[in-house]
């Protein structure tokens, strides 16, 4: 996990392997941080995230929902 700050504005970034989680506390910040990125490297926005390493995401009106309810039903199977 890499953590950028620019002024009050913050940009937590999640890598593993070739996955990318990305978000921004400024839409301005993420735009460029993107486009930093594929000037560099090869990359796909895939849109709002759902699904990562085992864990769902939902988004509700007060922030995200993780959950690995997915992962632990299928150890208990």
């Amino acid at each position: 996990m890499f953590i950028y700050i620019q002024g009050s504005h913050i940009s937590p970034l999640l890598l593993y392997v070739d996955d990318i989680i990305l978000t921004s506390s400024s839409s301005q910040l993420l735009s460029t941080i993107t486009s930093v990125l594929g000037s560099e490297f090869v990359i796909k926005d895939l849109g709002d995230l759902h699904y990562f390493l085992g864990i769902s995401a939902t988004r509700t009106y007060g922030g995200l929902f993780l959950s690995q309810q997915k992962y632990a039903c299928e150890i208990l199977d």
